[in-house]
């Protein structure tokens, strides 16, 4: 005899919801924005960083290049602090550029 407490059920390997990474990301820009405006410069920095690891691998590599060609690295001195704005300047023009920010609608008319 067999009651209904017994039955079997498939257990499926999926998830049940895309993860909302866009705003995963807008939460970390949050972070960087909050210990800039606190003069935290070792976790402003330390926040770039990490928002760099979350992005887009094509838009990683470009960030991971431009650091090496400005020769940007983690130094809390008033020189370290401007490349970080300037790493960070860049990093947001990319996400403009690719419509992750500031997002541009293209709407077909009909003239």
């Amino acid at each position: 005899m067999s009651s209904s407490n017994d039955d079997t059920f498939e257990i499926q390997n999926r998830f049940q919801h895309k993860l909302d990474y866009e705003n995963i990301i807008l939460q970390q820009m949050g972070r960087i924005a909050q210990h800039r405006s606190n003069k935290d410069l070792i976790h402003y920095q330390a926040s770039i960083d990490t928002l760099v690891i979350m992005l887009p691998s094509v838009l990683r590599e470009k960030v991971f290049e431009y650091k090496e060609d400005e020769g940007i690295g983690f130094s809390i001195n008033t020189e370290g602090k401007t490349k970080y704005d300037l790493l960070w300047e860049y990093i947001n023009k990319l996400l403009e550029e690719n419509n992750l920010i500031f997002h541009t609608k293209y709407i077909k008319s009909y003239s």
